[in-house]
């Protein structure tokens, strides 16, 4: 479980938004797997985030999903955790994500769905665009520095994304663990169909380019900690 001090009193919300890549070529049966493995993953957010992901993730349009973060600072972290855990258990389907963050003017009850403000705004705006990333920012300007820390994380959303494209199944699964605060014995230990050893586990973070990943998240959370601080 990774839990982060964030700040209660502040306005701001993340919500990441996301598509399934190409998912009119799954066939039925995989499309329901999919599917299965969004709900799986949205368990296991209430699990290890359980302060941030206050509702379920929102399945839309069959292939689209939303999910609200209360704190803006673990938001990359738990969509790169959501797209781990979609390229890890749906052998290398992946999906599209956007974080917006900015204020909620109709705080949801039930369920995402039911939330209206600037951050679902920015979120779902920014999947419709076209572009060549599948990970994707956008904040609102409300402070002086907002435009740079914009650019600046929105530009390393894209450097991230190809890394994540690069990534097995096998690697997926790794840094799924990792971002959760597991260590490389744990992930070995609770390996999918069977112990694997320390050294493949933390070759596979090794290979998936985990130390890179790691650092991208501590200067987001950074960034974000300041900028919601300010």
């Amino acid at each position: 479980m990774v839990r982060h001090e964030g700040n209660p009193a502040s306005p701001y919300r993340a919500v990441v938004t996301g598509d399934v890549v190409q998912s009119t070529r799954l066939s039925s049966q995989k499309f329901k797997d999919v599917q299965e493995i969004i709900r799986h993953a949205s368990d296991d957010v209430a699990q290890f985030f359980p302060d941030r992901a206050p509702f379920p993730i929102e399945v839309f349009r069959g292939d689209s999903w939303q999910l609200l973060v209360t704190d803006p600072t673990d938001a990359l972290r738990i969509a790169l955790f959501l797209r781990a855990y979609l390229r890890a258990d749906a052998k290398r389907v992946d999906t599209r994500i956007s974080i917006g963050v900015g204020t909620i003017d109709t705080q949801p009850t039930h369920a995402v769905g039911e939330g209206r403000g600037e951050a679902f705004r920015l979120s779902g705006e920014l999947l419709d665009k076209k572009s060549a990333s599948r990970m994707r920012f956008a904040m609102t300007k409300g402070h002086t520095d907002a435009w740079w820390q914009e650019r600046s994380l929105a530009t390393l959303l894209s450097v991230l994304d190809l890394i994540i494209l690069r990534w097995t199944s096998a690697q997926a699964l790794a840094v799924r663990g990792a971002l959760v605060g597991w260590k490389q014995e744990r992930i070995a230990e609770t390996w999918p169909g069977g112990a694997i050893t320390q050294q493949a586990a933390g070759q596979h973070l090794a290979r998936a380019g985990w130390d890179g990943v790691r650092e991208a998240v501590a200067y987001y959370e950074e960034i974000m900690r300041k900028w919601i601080s300010a």
